[in-house]
């Protein structure tokens, strides 16, 4: 297939993704979030390399890339439109709760706690530091039901305030870490979901299709000055002031998306094109210059998920710049984040068999969770709909490995457990007082009834 039908066919499988979110079982916005992510490190990769002006990269390690990527994008659309939901049928439903008040905002503030604070302090204490990092899973969660909320009940307060939120969020991630990177990934979750949510179809995509400009148009920008802002912003000497006037330095000169403009294009190769990694990956397993890992990756992955508390000398950690350098051949500066993606470990695995089976099992597991957090919140169960979607972002991590993702995933199931048990023990306690008034009544109108005969007699 040629790069321009395989461009095309990306932004027919985004389109089915959004239409059964709109007409289907429902969608709490995790599949379009996941892959508009993953279109986002080699949809435009491959793009550029569509025009017929700019010749810079690798074409043919595009080209290949491109390909697993086209076989990737149908295995997960098989999976999510129409596995997943033959699947959810097939689960147990399980009786609905009532809304937990005030869910949203504890969510919110135990999700800052967490990552704001304790994360830090117990980023060395095995399998604690994982559970509170989750704790930013739970904020993006909270404002998530924060905005559902403001849709629900009318509150345009809510939607207003996590709107700039949403505008802020990116910002500070630059502030706080020099990435831009985890921020515009909340983001992302938060639009997909309501984009999900909001009735009227139009206005959806529109907000939708704005965010992804925006957000191109913030990329450019700070790429064109991230030397300059993470020297200012990891300089242990820097005040606060400083940053942020570094950051003005930066966003008023803001960049619109230009693809006439080579400098802009070569940004979008350096750091939007996956294909290319992938497609070296694919030449040396095919030439035969190193070995298929043959599950080895999968192996590691199931045994990340044991936590490390109770196997501390556990030989699995996350990251995954020695694999990439492996299977490319190209060796990366020390302290270089270079993640392997799911595409890319797919085919170091088993080939293009492996990248189509790989998503075909994710793009069900995905399309579930996300089938049954938008069940459980149409049924008004906030609660149960924290307990499958904070899980669920776990699993957006489309440049990452799967040793990162079923790691992430098991401590955000484990963080959700511990956090839903004050809910669930307030409501059985609610429950049992409504049995007891219920008893009194009852015993009121038996004692009653003797008295109301007689007088009847």
């Amino acid at each position: 297939m040629s790069l321009d039908l395989e461009l095309l066919w990306f932004v027919v499988v985004l389109g089915g993704v959004l239409a059964i979110s709109w007409y289907g079982a429902g969608s709490s916005g995790l599949t379009l979030a996941y892959l508009i992510s993953l279109g986002f490190i080699h949809f435009w990769g491959g793009l550029i390399h569509a025009l017929s002006w700019y010749h810079g990269g690798e074409a043919d390690f595009t080209q290949l890339g491109f390909d697993q990527f086209t076989w990737a994008v149908t295995g997960l659309a098989v999976g999510r439109l129409l596995l997943a939901p033959i699947v959810s049928k097939h689960f147990p439903i399980s009786e609905a709760r009532t809304a937990a008040p005030g869910l949203a905002k504890w969510s919110l503030v135990t999700g800052i706690l967490l990552y704001g604070f304790l994360r830090t302090l117990l980023s060395n204490v095995p399998s604690f530091g994982a559970v509170a990092t989750c704790g930013g899973a739970l904020f993006i969660a909270g404002l998530c039901l924060f905005a559902w909320e403001g849709l629900r009940f009318r509150r345009p307060t809510n939607l207003v305030l996590v709107s700039l939120g949403l505008a802020f969020l990116p910002f500070f991630t630059i502030v706080s870490a020099g990435f831009l990177g985890y921020g515009a990934a909340a983001t992302c979750v938060v639009v997909s979901f309501l984009a999900c949510q909001v009735r009227s179809r139009i206005f959806a995509l529109f907000f939708l299709s704005i965010t992804i400009y925006l957000g191109f148009c913030t990329f450019m920008t700070y790429m064109r000055d991230r030397a300059d802002i993470r020297d200012e912003m990891w300089d242990e000497e820097s005040t606060f002031g400083e940053r942020v006037d570094r950051l003005k330095t930066t966003f008023t000169n803001f960049e619109k998306v230009d693809f006439s403009s080579q400098e802009q294009l070569e940004r979008i190769e350096g750091r939007l094109n996956q294909n290319d990694l992938v497609g070296r990956a694919v030449f040396m397993l095919d030439s035969g210059e190193v070995n298929f890992a043959d599950g080895e990756t999968f192996r590691q992955a199931l045994i990340s998920i044991v936590p490390r508390i109770f196997w501390p000398s556990k030989p699995v950690t996350a990251g995954s710049p020695d694999i990439v350098s492996y299977f490319t051949g190209i060796y990366f500066a020390i302290g270089t984040s270079v993640g392997i993606g799911q595409v890319m470990e797919g085919y170091v695995n088993f080939g293009t068999t492996g990248v189509v089976v790989l998503f075909l099992v994710f793009g069900t597991a995905l399309g579930v969770v996300d089938v049954r957090a938008a069940r459980k919140l149409r049924d008004g169960d906030t609660l149960g709909f924290i307990i499958w979607f904070v899980p669920g972002i776990a699993l957006l991590q489309p440049g990452g490995s799967l040793v990162e993702i079923a790691a992430t995933t098991a401590a955000s199931i484990v963080l959700v457990q511990l956090f839903k048990i004050p809910f669930t023990m307030r409501r059985k306690k609610a429950v049992a007082e409504l049995a007891d008034i219920s008893a009194s009544v009852w015993r009121g109108r038996s004692t009653a009834r003797p008295v109301t005969a007689k007088l009847k007699s």
